[in-house]
């Protein structure tokens, strides 16, 4: 299964936990521990970014609007394409 499966948010291609879980049919909360369980690999700022509660409130609410996160989410990790490649990686065939 091609787990990169973007949406566009702002101008980037990107996924969340959420689209992720959904994706996979798992439960609320596999990707993010497949998250941090690799969280040492990863770059942010590169990799993935984190949305304050705070500053970026605004983004935060227009990702609940459009259910890209969960309601219950108040810092929200937002995954690029290299963040999903080593969470997920490809099988080799």
């Amino acid at each position: 299964m091609d787990m990169w499966q973007p949406f566009n948010f702002r101008g980037e291609d990107i996924m969340t936990f959420r689209t992720l879980d959904q994706l996979m049919d798992t439960p609320k909360g596999t990707a993010f521990r497949t998250f941090k369980g690799v969280l040492d690999q990863l770059e942010e700022g590169n990799d993935h970014l984190r949305l304050e509660s705070g500053p970026d409130a605004e983004a935060i609410a227009e990702l609940k609007a459009a259910g890209r996160i969960y309601p219950s989410s108040v810092n929200v990790v937002l995954l690029r394409r290299p963040a999903v490649a080593i969470m997920f990686p490809e099988p080799d065939t």
